[in-house]
């Protein structure tokens, strides 16, 4: 990361972190030892995107940590938000060479959240810079984003080409596996007892995030009785329901509210309709359900009208750019999040 003045800071040398990469992230299983092992293989760099909480953070810290575990080389991982304080802290202080020297000591360079940089065109520039200046230097890149490249609003053409000369793939939601996975090494990690079968229905109940996941494990963990064989599973499996159902009063509560918020009924949020308002208000209700429950893309469409599961992400992934360039998407969005807090 970059530290307060600027700075770059390496990432510690700790002992590699597993990569809980399931079936359902088949391409990046593959591509991921790759480019540990052969970065040069890619001609450009490696960009990962998915929206927020599917793990694209604790992805580049396991890749991070595997590299580390095979290279002395120090690995740089730059927030996106951070790379553009440290660029204006260069500026005022007219260090900008030393700041680029220090990322170019890096033997990996990981720039986190490229979406956080679509409202600053100067920014971009020195992306580009850097992007460049990392090529010449052998140095492999691995960049995060929200959303594909080429979905984010003002990058130029020629950071598009530079990003799209390597290699760009989805991360998606972790599936079963991978959520069991995760569930066993946080329990491992934190010496918290946890029987198999008790994990497996955890994995398979809960359809969501890692983050998800361990929300409810976190919650559960509360009396560990629950995480082991002792009370038996139909006990665990009342609780998850019970939890299930709470969830599916979100969905319509957030419907209801936001529906009133745009002037519109709820019913109108559910309905085949395509007129701009209430598509639009449809599009900020479901990045809202998934932001705020742990509902699957299928079961938000299903609540929205029995819409797909793509529609449903394909509508998330427009409200979350808005977001980023539309302050009228941003505030609509800033005031449902205190309403429903207050519930």
């Amino acid at each position: 990361m970059t530290a307060g003045n600027g700075a770059p800071r390496a990432a510690a040398s700790t002992a590699p972190l597993p990569l809980i990469v399931g079936p359902e992230n088949r391409l990046l299983a593959t591509a991921i030892p790759s480019f540990v092992q052969a970065p040069h293989a890619i001609d450009g760099p490696l960009v990962i995107y998915g929206p927020a909480g599917v793990g694209k953070s604790h992805l580049a810290a396991g890749l991070a940590a595997a590299w580390l575990a095979h290279d002395d080389r120090p690995v740089m991982i730059v927030p996106a938000a951070e790379f553009a304080k440290a660029y204006l802290a260069a500026i005022s202080s007219n260090s900008v060479g030393a700041l680029r020297e220090g990322y170019l000591a890096a033997g990996l360079f990981i720039l986190e959240d490229l979406t956080h940089l679509a409202t600053k065109p100067s920014t971009l520039g020195q992306v580009l810079l850097l992007i460049d200046e990392l090529a010449a230097a052998g140095i492999p890149l691995l960049v995060t984003s929200r959303v594909a490249p080429h979905q984010i609003s003002k990058l130029s053409d020629a950071l598009l080409g530079r990003l799209a000369a390597g290699l760009t793939l989805p991360l998606a939601a972790p599936g079963p596996e991978a959520r069991l996975a995760i569930l066993e090494q946080y329990a491992q990690a934190h010496g918290i007892p946890l029987a198999r079968d008790c994990a497996r229905l955890i994995a398979e109940t809960v359809d969501g995030t890692g983050k998800d996941v361990l929300d409810v494990f976190a919650s559960l963990e509360k009396d560990r009785s629950l995480l082991t064989a002792e009370l038996g599973l139909e006990t665990l499996r009342r609780i998850l329901a019970d939890g299930e159902s709470a969830t599916e009063l979100d969905l319509r509560h957030i419907t209801a509210v936001t529906a009133k918020y745009f002037g519109l009924k709820p019913a109108d949020m559910t309905s085949p309709s395509r007129r701009r308002a209430v598509v639009f208000a449809r599009g900020v209700a479901m990045y809202l359900a998934r932001e705020l429950t742990k509902k699957s893309l299928t079961q938000v469409g299903e609540h929205f009208g029995g819409r797909d599961h793509t529609t449903v992400m394909h509508s998330c992934r427009n409200t979350e750019q808005r977001l980023q360039a539309d302050p009228v998407t941003k505030r609509a969005v800033t005031d449902l999040r205190k309403t429903l807090a207050l519930r």
